[in-house]
Order: C-alpha cells, then sequence, then structure tokens
C-alpha cells in the first residue's frame, strides 16, 4: 500500500516524535526594515534536523544559494511552449484574457515604466502536471529544491506523499507564477502580484528569474507575511478600515492588497507586523500553513512553488481547511481539492504499522540524519 520502506519510515517516525526536540541553529537572519527577522540559511550549510527546528517554530524562513539545472528563461520557456493557449490575470483588476505562452513573455521585453497593465499567469500548467508539460524541469526541481523529504511529491515527511500507488493524489505542484513588476506603480495603487490570502498547506516558493527594476537595480519580490497570532487583528482592519461591505472571510476573499500606508496603520493601531522578505532568484521562501501572505513582484519574475503538508504545521493546516469550509458556503470558492481527511488517513495507515514495531522494540535504533 505504502510507497516507502520500513527503514524510510521508521526514519520518519522518529523524526516526527522528536522534531519539537531538535538541536537548534543560527543563521544569517534578515531585517528588512519591518516587522520581525526573517531566518535565512545558505542551503549547503543546514541539515534536515536543522530545518525541522526552525520549522518547528511555525516561522517563514529563507533558503539561499538554490540553483536548479536547466533553462528557467522566458526565452526558452517561449520556444519550448510558446504557442500553449494560457489565461492571463490582470493584477489590478483581476480580470482574464486569453493569450498564448510566447505572447504574454513578448511583453517582458517592454519598458515597464510604459505599461498600463500589470499581467501575471499564474499555477502554470493549470490543468496538466508539470512533470507531463516539462519533464526535465520537474526533475531539475525535484533535485534542486531544498529539503525534499518535506517539500517533494515523494518526500517521506510530506503526509500527503502516503497515497497508495493506485490512489489520485492531490496535485501539490510545483507550479510556476511568471509575472510582470509593479514597481512602475504608486505604491499606494498597487494591488501586487498575488493578493493577500491563506494557503491551505506548507509552500515552497524558489525564484528562478527576475529582470531589473524599474531604476535597473536587481530586480526582486517583495513578500508580506502575517503569523496566525496576527489574523484576528487583520481581518478586524481589513473589516473595519478596508472592505466592510463584502462577505465572507477578508483574507480568504483575496481582494485585499495591504499598502504602506494600510501595513502602517496595522503597525500603529493593531499592533501588527508582518515578516517582510526580499526574494531574488536562487532564494527560497518557505511559508508555514497558517501564515497570510502577499507578494509583489518589483520587476518581471519567473518562480516556482509546491504545497506540502508537515506534521510540524498540521494543527494550522486543520484550522484553514475548516475555515475554507466555511468560506465555499458563503462564495461558492473552489473545491477541496486537498482531500485532507483522505492525506492524512494514508499518512496514518502507511504509518502505524511500523509505529506498532518501534514500541515492540523499544524505539532502540536511532535513524541517521538525511542530507538536504
Amino acid at each position: 500500500m505504502t510507497r516507502f520502506t520500513s527503514a524510510e519510515l521508521e526514519d520518519a517516525l522518529s523524526r516526527m516524535e522528536r522534531f519539537k526536540g531538535s538541536e537548534s541553529i543560527s543563521s544569517d537572519s534578515v531585517e528588512f526594515g519591518l516587522g520581525p527577522t526573517v531566518p535565512t540559511f545558505k542551503k549547503t550549510s543546514m541539515s534536515l534536523s536543522n530545518f525541522a527546528s526552525v520549522w518547528a517554530r511555525g516561522e517563514p524562513l529563507v533558503v539561499t544559494d538554490c540553483v536548479l539545472q536547466g533553462r528557467w528563461t522566458p526565452e526558452d520557456l517561449s520556444r519550448r511552449h510558446g504557442t500553449t493557449k494560457v489565461k492571463i490575470v490582470d493584477c489590478q483588476t483581476n480580470s482574464q484574457t486569453n493569450s498564448t505562452l510566447s505572447q504574454f513573455f513578448e511583453t517582458f521585453a517592454e519598458d515597464p515604466a510604459t505599461r498600463h497593465t500589470i499581467l501575471k499567469l499564474k499555477d502554470w500548467p493549470p490543468n496538466d502536471r508539470l512533470e507531463d508539460v516539462l519533464p526535465d524541469l520537474y526533475r531539475a526541481f525535484e533535485k534542486g529544491v531544498p529539503f525534499p523529504d518535506y517539500t517533494t511529491a515523494d518526500g517521506i515527511y510530506n503526509l500527503a506523499s502516503h497515497f497508495p500507488h493506485h490512489g489520485v493524489r492531490p496535485d501539490l505542484g510545483p507550479k510556476m507564477y511568471i509575472a510582470h513588476g509593479t514597481s512602475n506603480l504608486p505604491s499606494e495603487d498597487c494591488r501586487g502580484s498575488t493578493r493577500l490570502h491563506l494557503d491551505l498547506t506548507s509552500a515552497v516558493n524558489l525564484a528562478l528569474y527576475a529582470g531589473k527594476t524599474i531604476d535597473g537595480a536587481p530586480g526582486y519580490a517583495l513578500w508580506h507575511l502575517f503569523p496566525p497570532s496576527s489574523l484576528g487583528r487583520v481581518r478586524d482592519y481589513i473589516r473595519k478600515d478596508v472592505d466592510s461591505k463584502s462577505t465572507g472571510d477578508p483574507i480568504h476573499n483575496q481582494e485585499t492588497y495591504l499598502t504602506p500606508s494600510m501595513l502602517h496603520v496595522l503597525a500603529e493601531e493593531y499592533g501588527v507586523t508582518p515578516y517582510t522578505i526580499h526574494q531574488y532568484p536562487g532564494q527560497a521562501v518557505f511559508i508555514p500553513a497558517g501564515c497570510a501572505h502577499q507578494v509583489s513582484n518589483q520587476a518581471d519574475a519567473i518562480k516556482i512553488a509546491c504545497d506540502f503538508i508537515s506534521a510540524e504545521n498540521l494543527d494550522c493546516t486543520a484550522q484553514v481547511w475548516r475555515e475554507l469550509r466555511v468560506q465555499r458556503l458563503v462564495s461558492q470558492y473552489g473545491d477541496d481539492v486537498l482531500q485532507l481527511e483522505s492525506c492524512l488517513w494514508h499518512a496514518w495507515n502507511s504509518l502505524s504499522g511500523i509505529r506498532e514495531e518501534l514500541e515492540a522494540e523499544g524505539m532502540s535504533r536511532t535513524p541517521p540524519d538525511r542530507a538536504i
């Protein structure tokens, strides 16, 4: 029924039992001038146990020096799949238009200062798995993403990976996110590349390519991330001062991008300051489940991301899952694509047999650390 060996399952169970007690590690934490510092590590300097220790705190973190093999530029993707029909989203209005991938990438050559619209292509490919459309780049992602035991479709600490071989697993990615930069807009008019929202699972987002900013500096993506403890106050602020007429959850509606003046009010009147990250190419942002976030590319950018379910953040995943059930009743918001209960059932079924064996042996063996 399971895709893993007994030794791998034993290793996973041992780590899940002790992740809260994993050793600490110093980091090159980065302060961007707003909110708490962000733990930042080089990929080669952080073991899986180190990662588990930091990840158990429920904080976002950044891993640098993440280089993927393959060609990920606009020119290469356009050459390979330029005729593919896609739906392009206007970041300011959320309206959609039909296009081809090559037509969209042609706009990357435009002078950003002359643009009248900020466009993006999200969740690409939307209806197919990346391994079917770009198998070489999929393999490059699986080999290069940090901590694949957590983040990949076959990662043993990814609870979604324990579906049986004949089961239909939820599609948790990876997917590509391709968008214009927004720096040509006045900061108070910008609606961002991705508006404030909450993902059901944890996620890792890796920047692959960025052009130059409007002033010629290296491009990056600007992230604001809000921990679960702050979300009640964020919701109160949006209901009171930003959008008092909408029904449904102010964050799950995905209608708000918090501008600098809004972030100032949140800090001064509600005591909320987000984590702030400047993500450059080669950097992976890890977003824990339950951590609301918004993104504004400061230059044209290509990123790739995948979702995963980890034991450390399972409580937050379950909470967001319950919230989205209510949201679907209020606003017909999407479908339950994660199948959380099925994921957890299969994970329990996969791990329960080896647990009984370990308990019988008194948990006498300590598995070795695994590489990232």
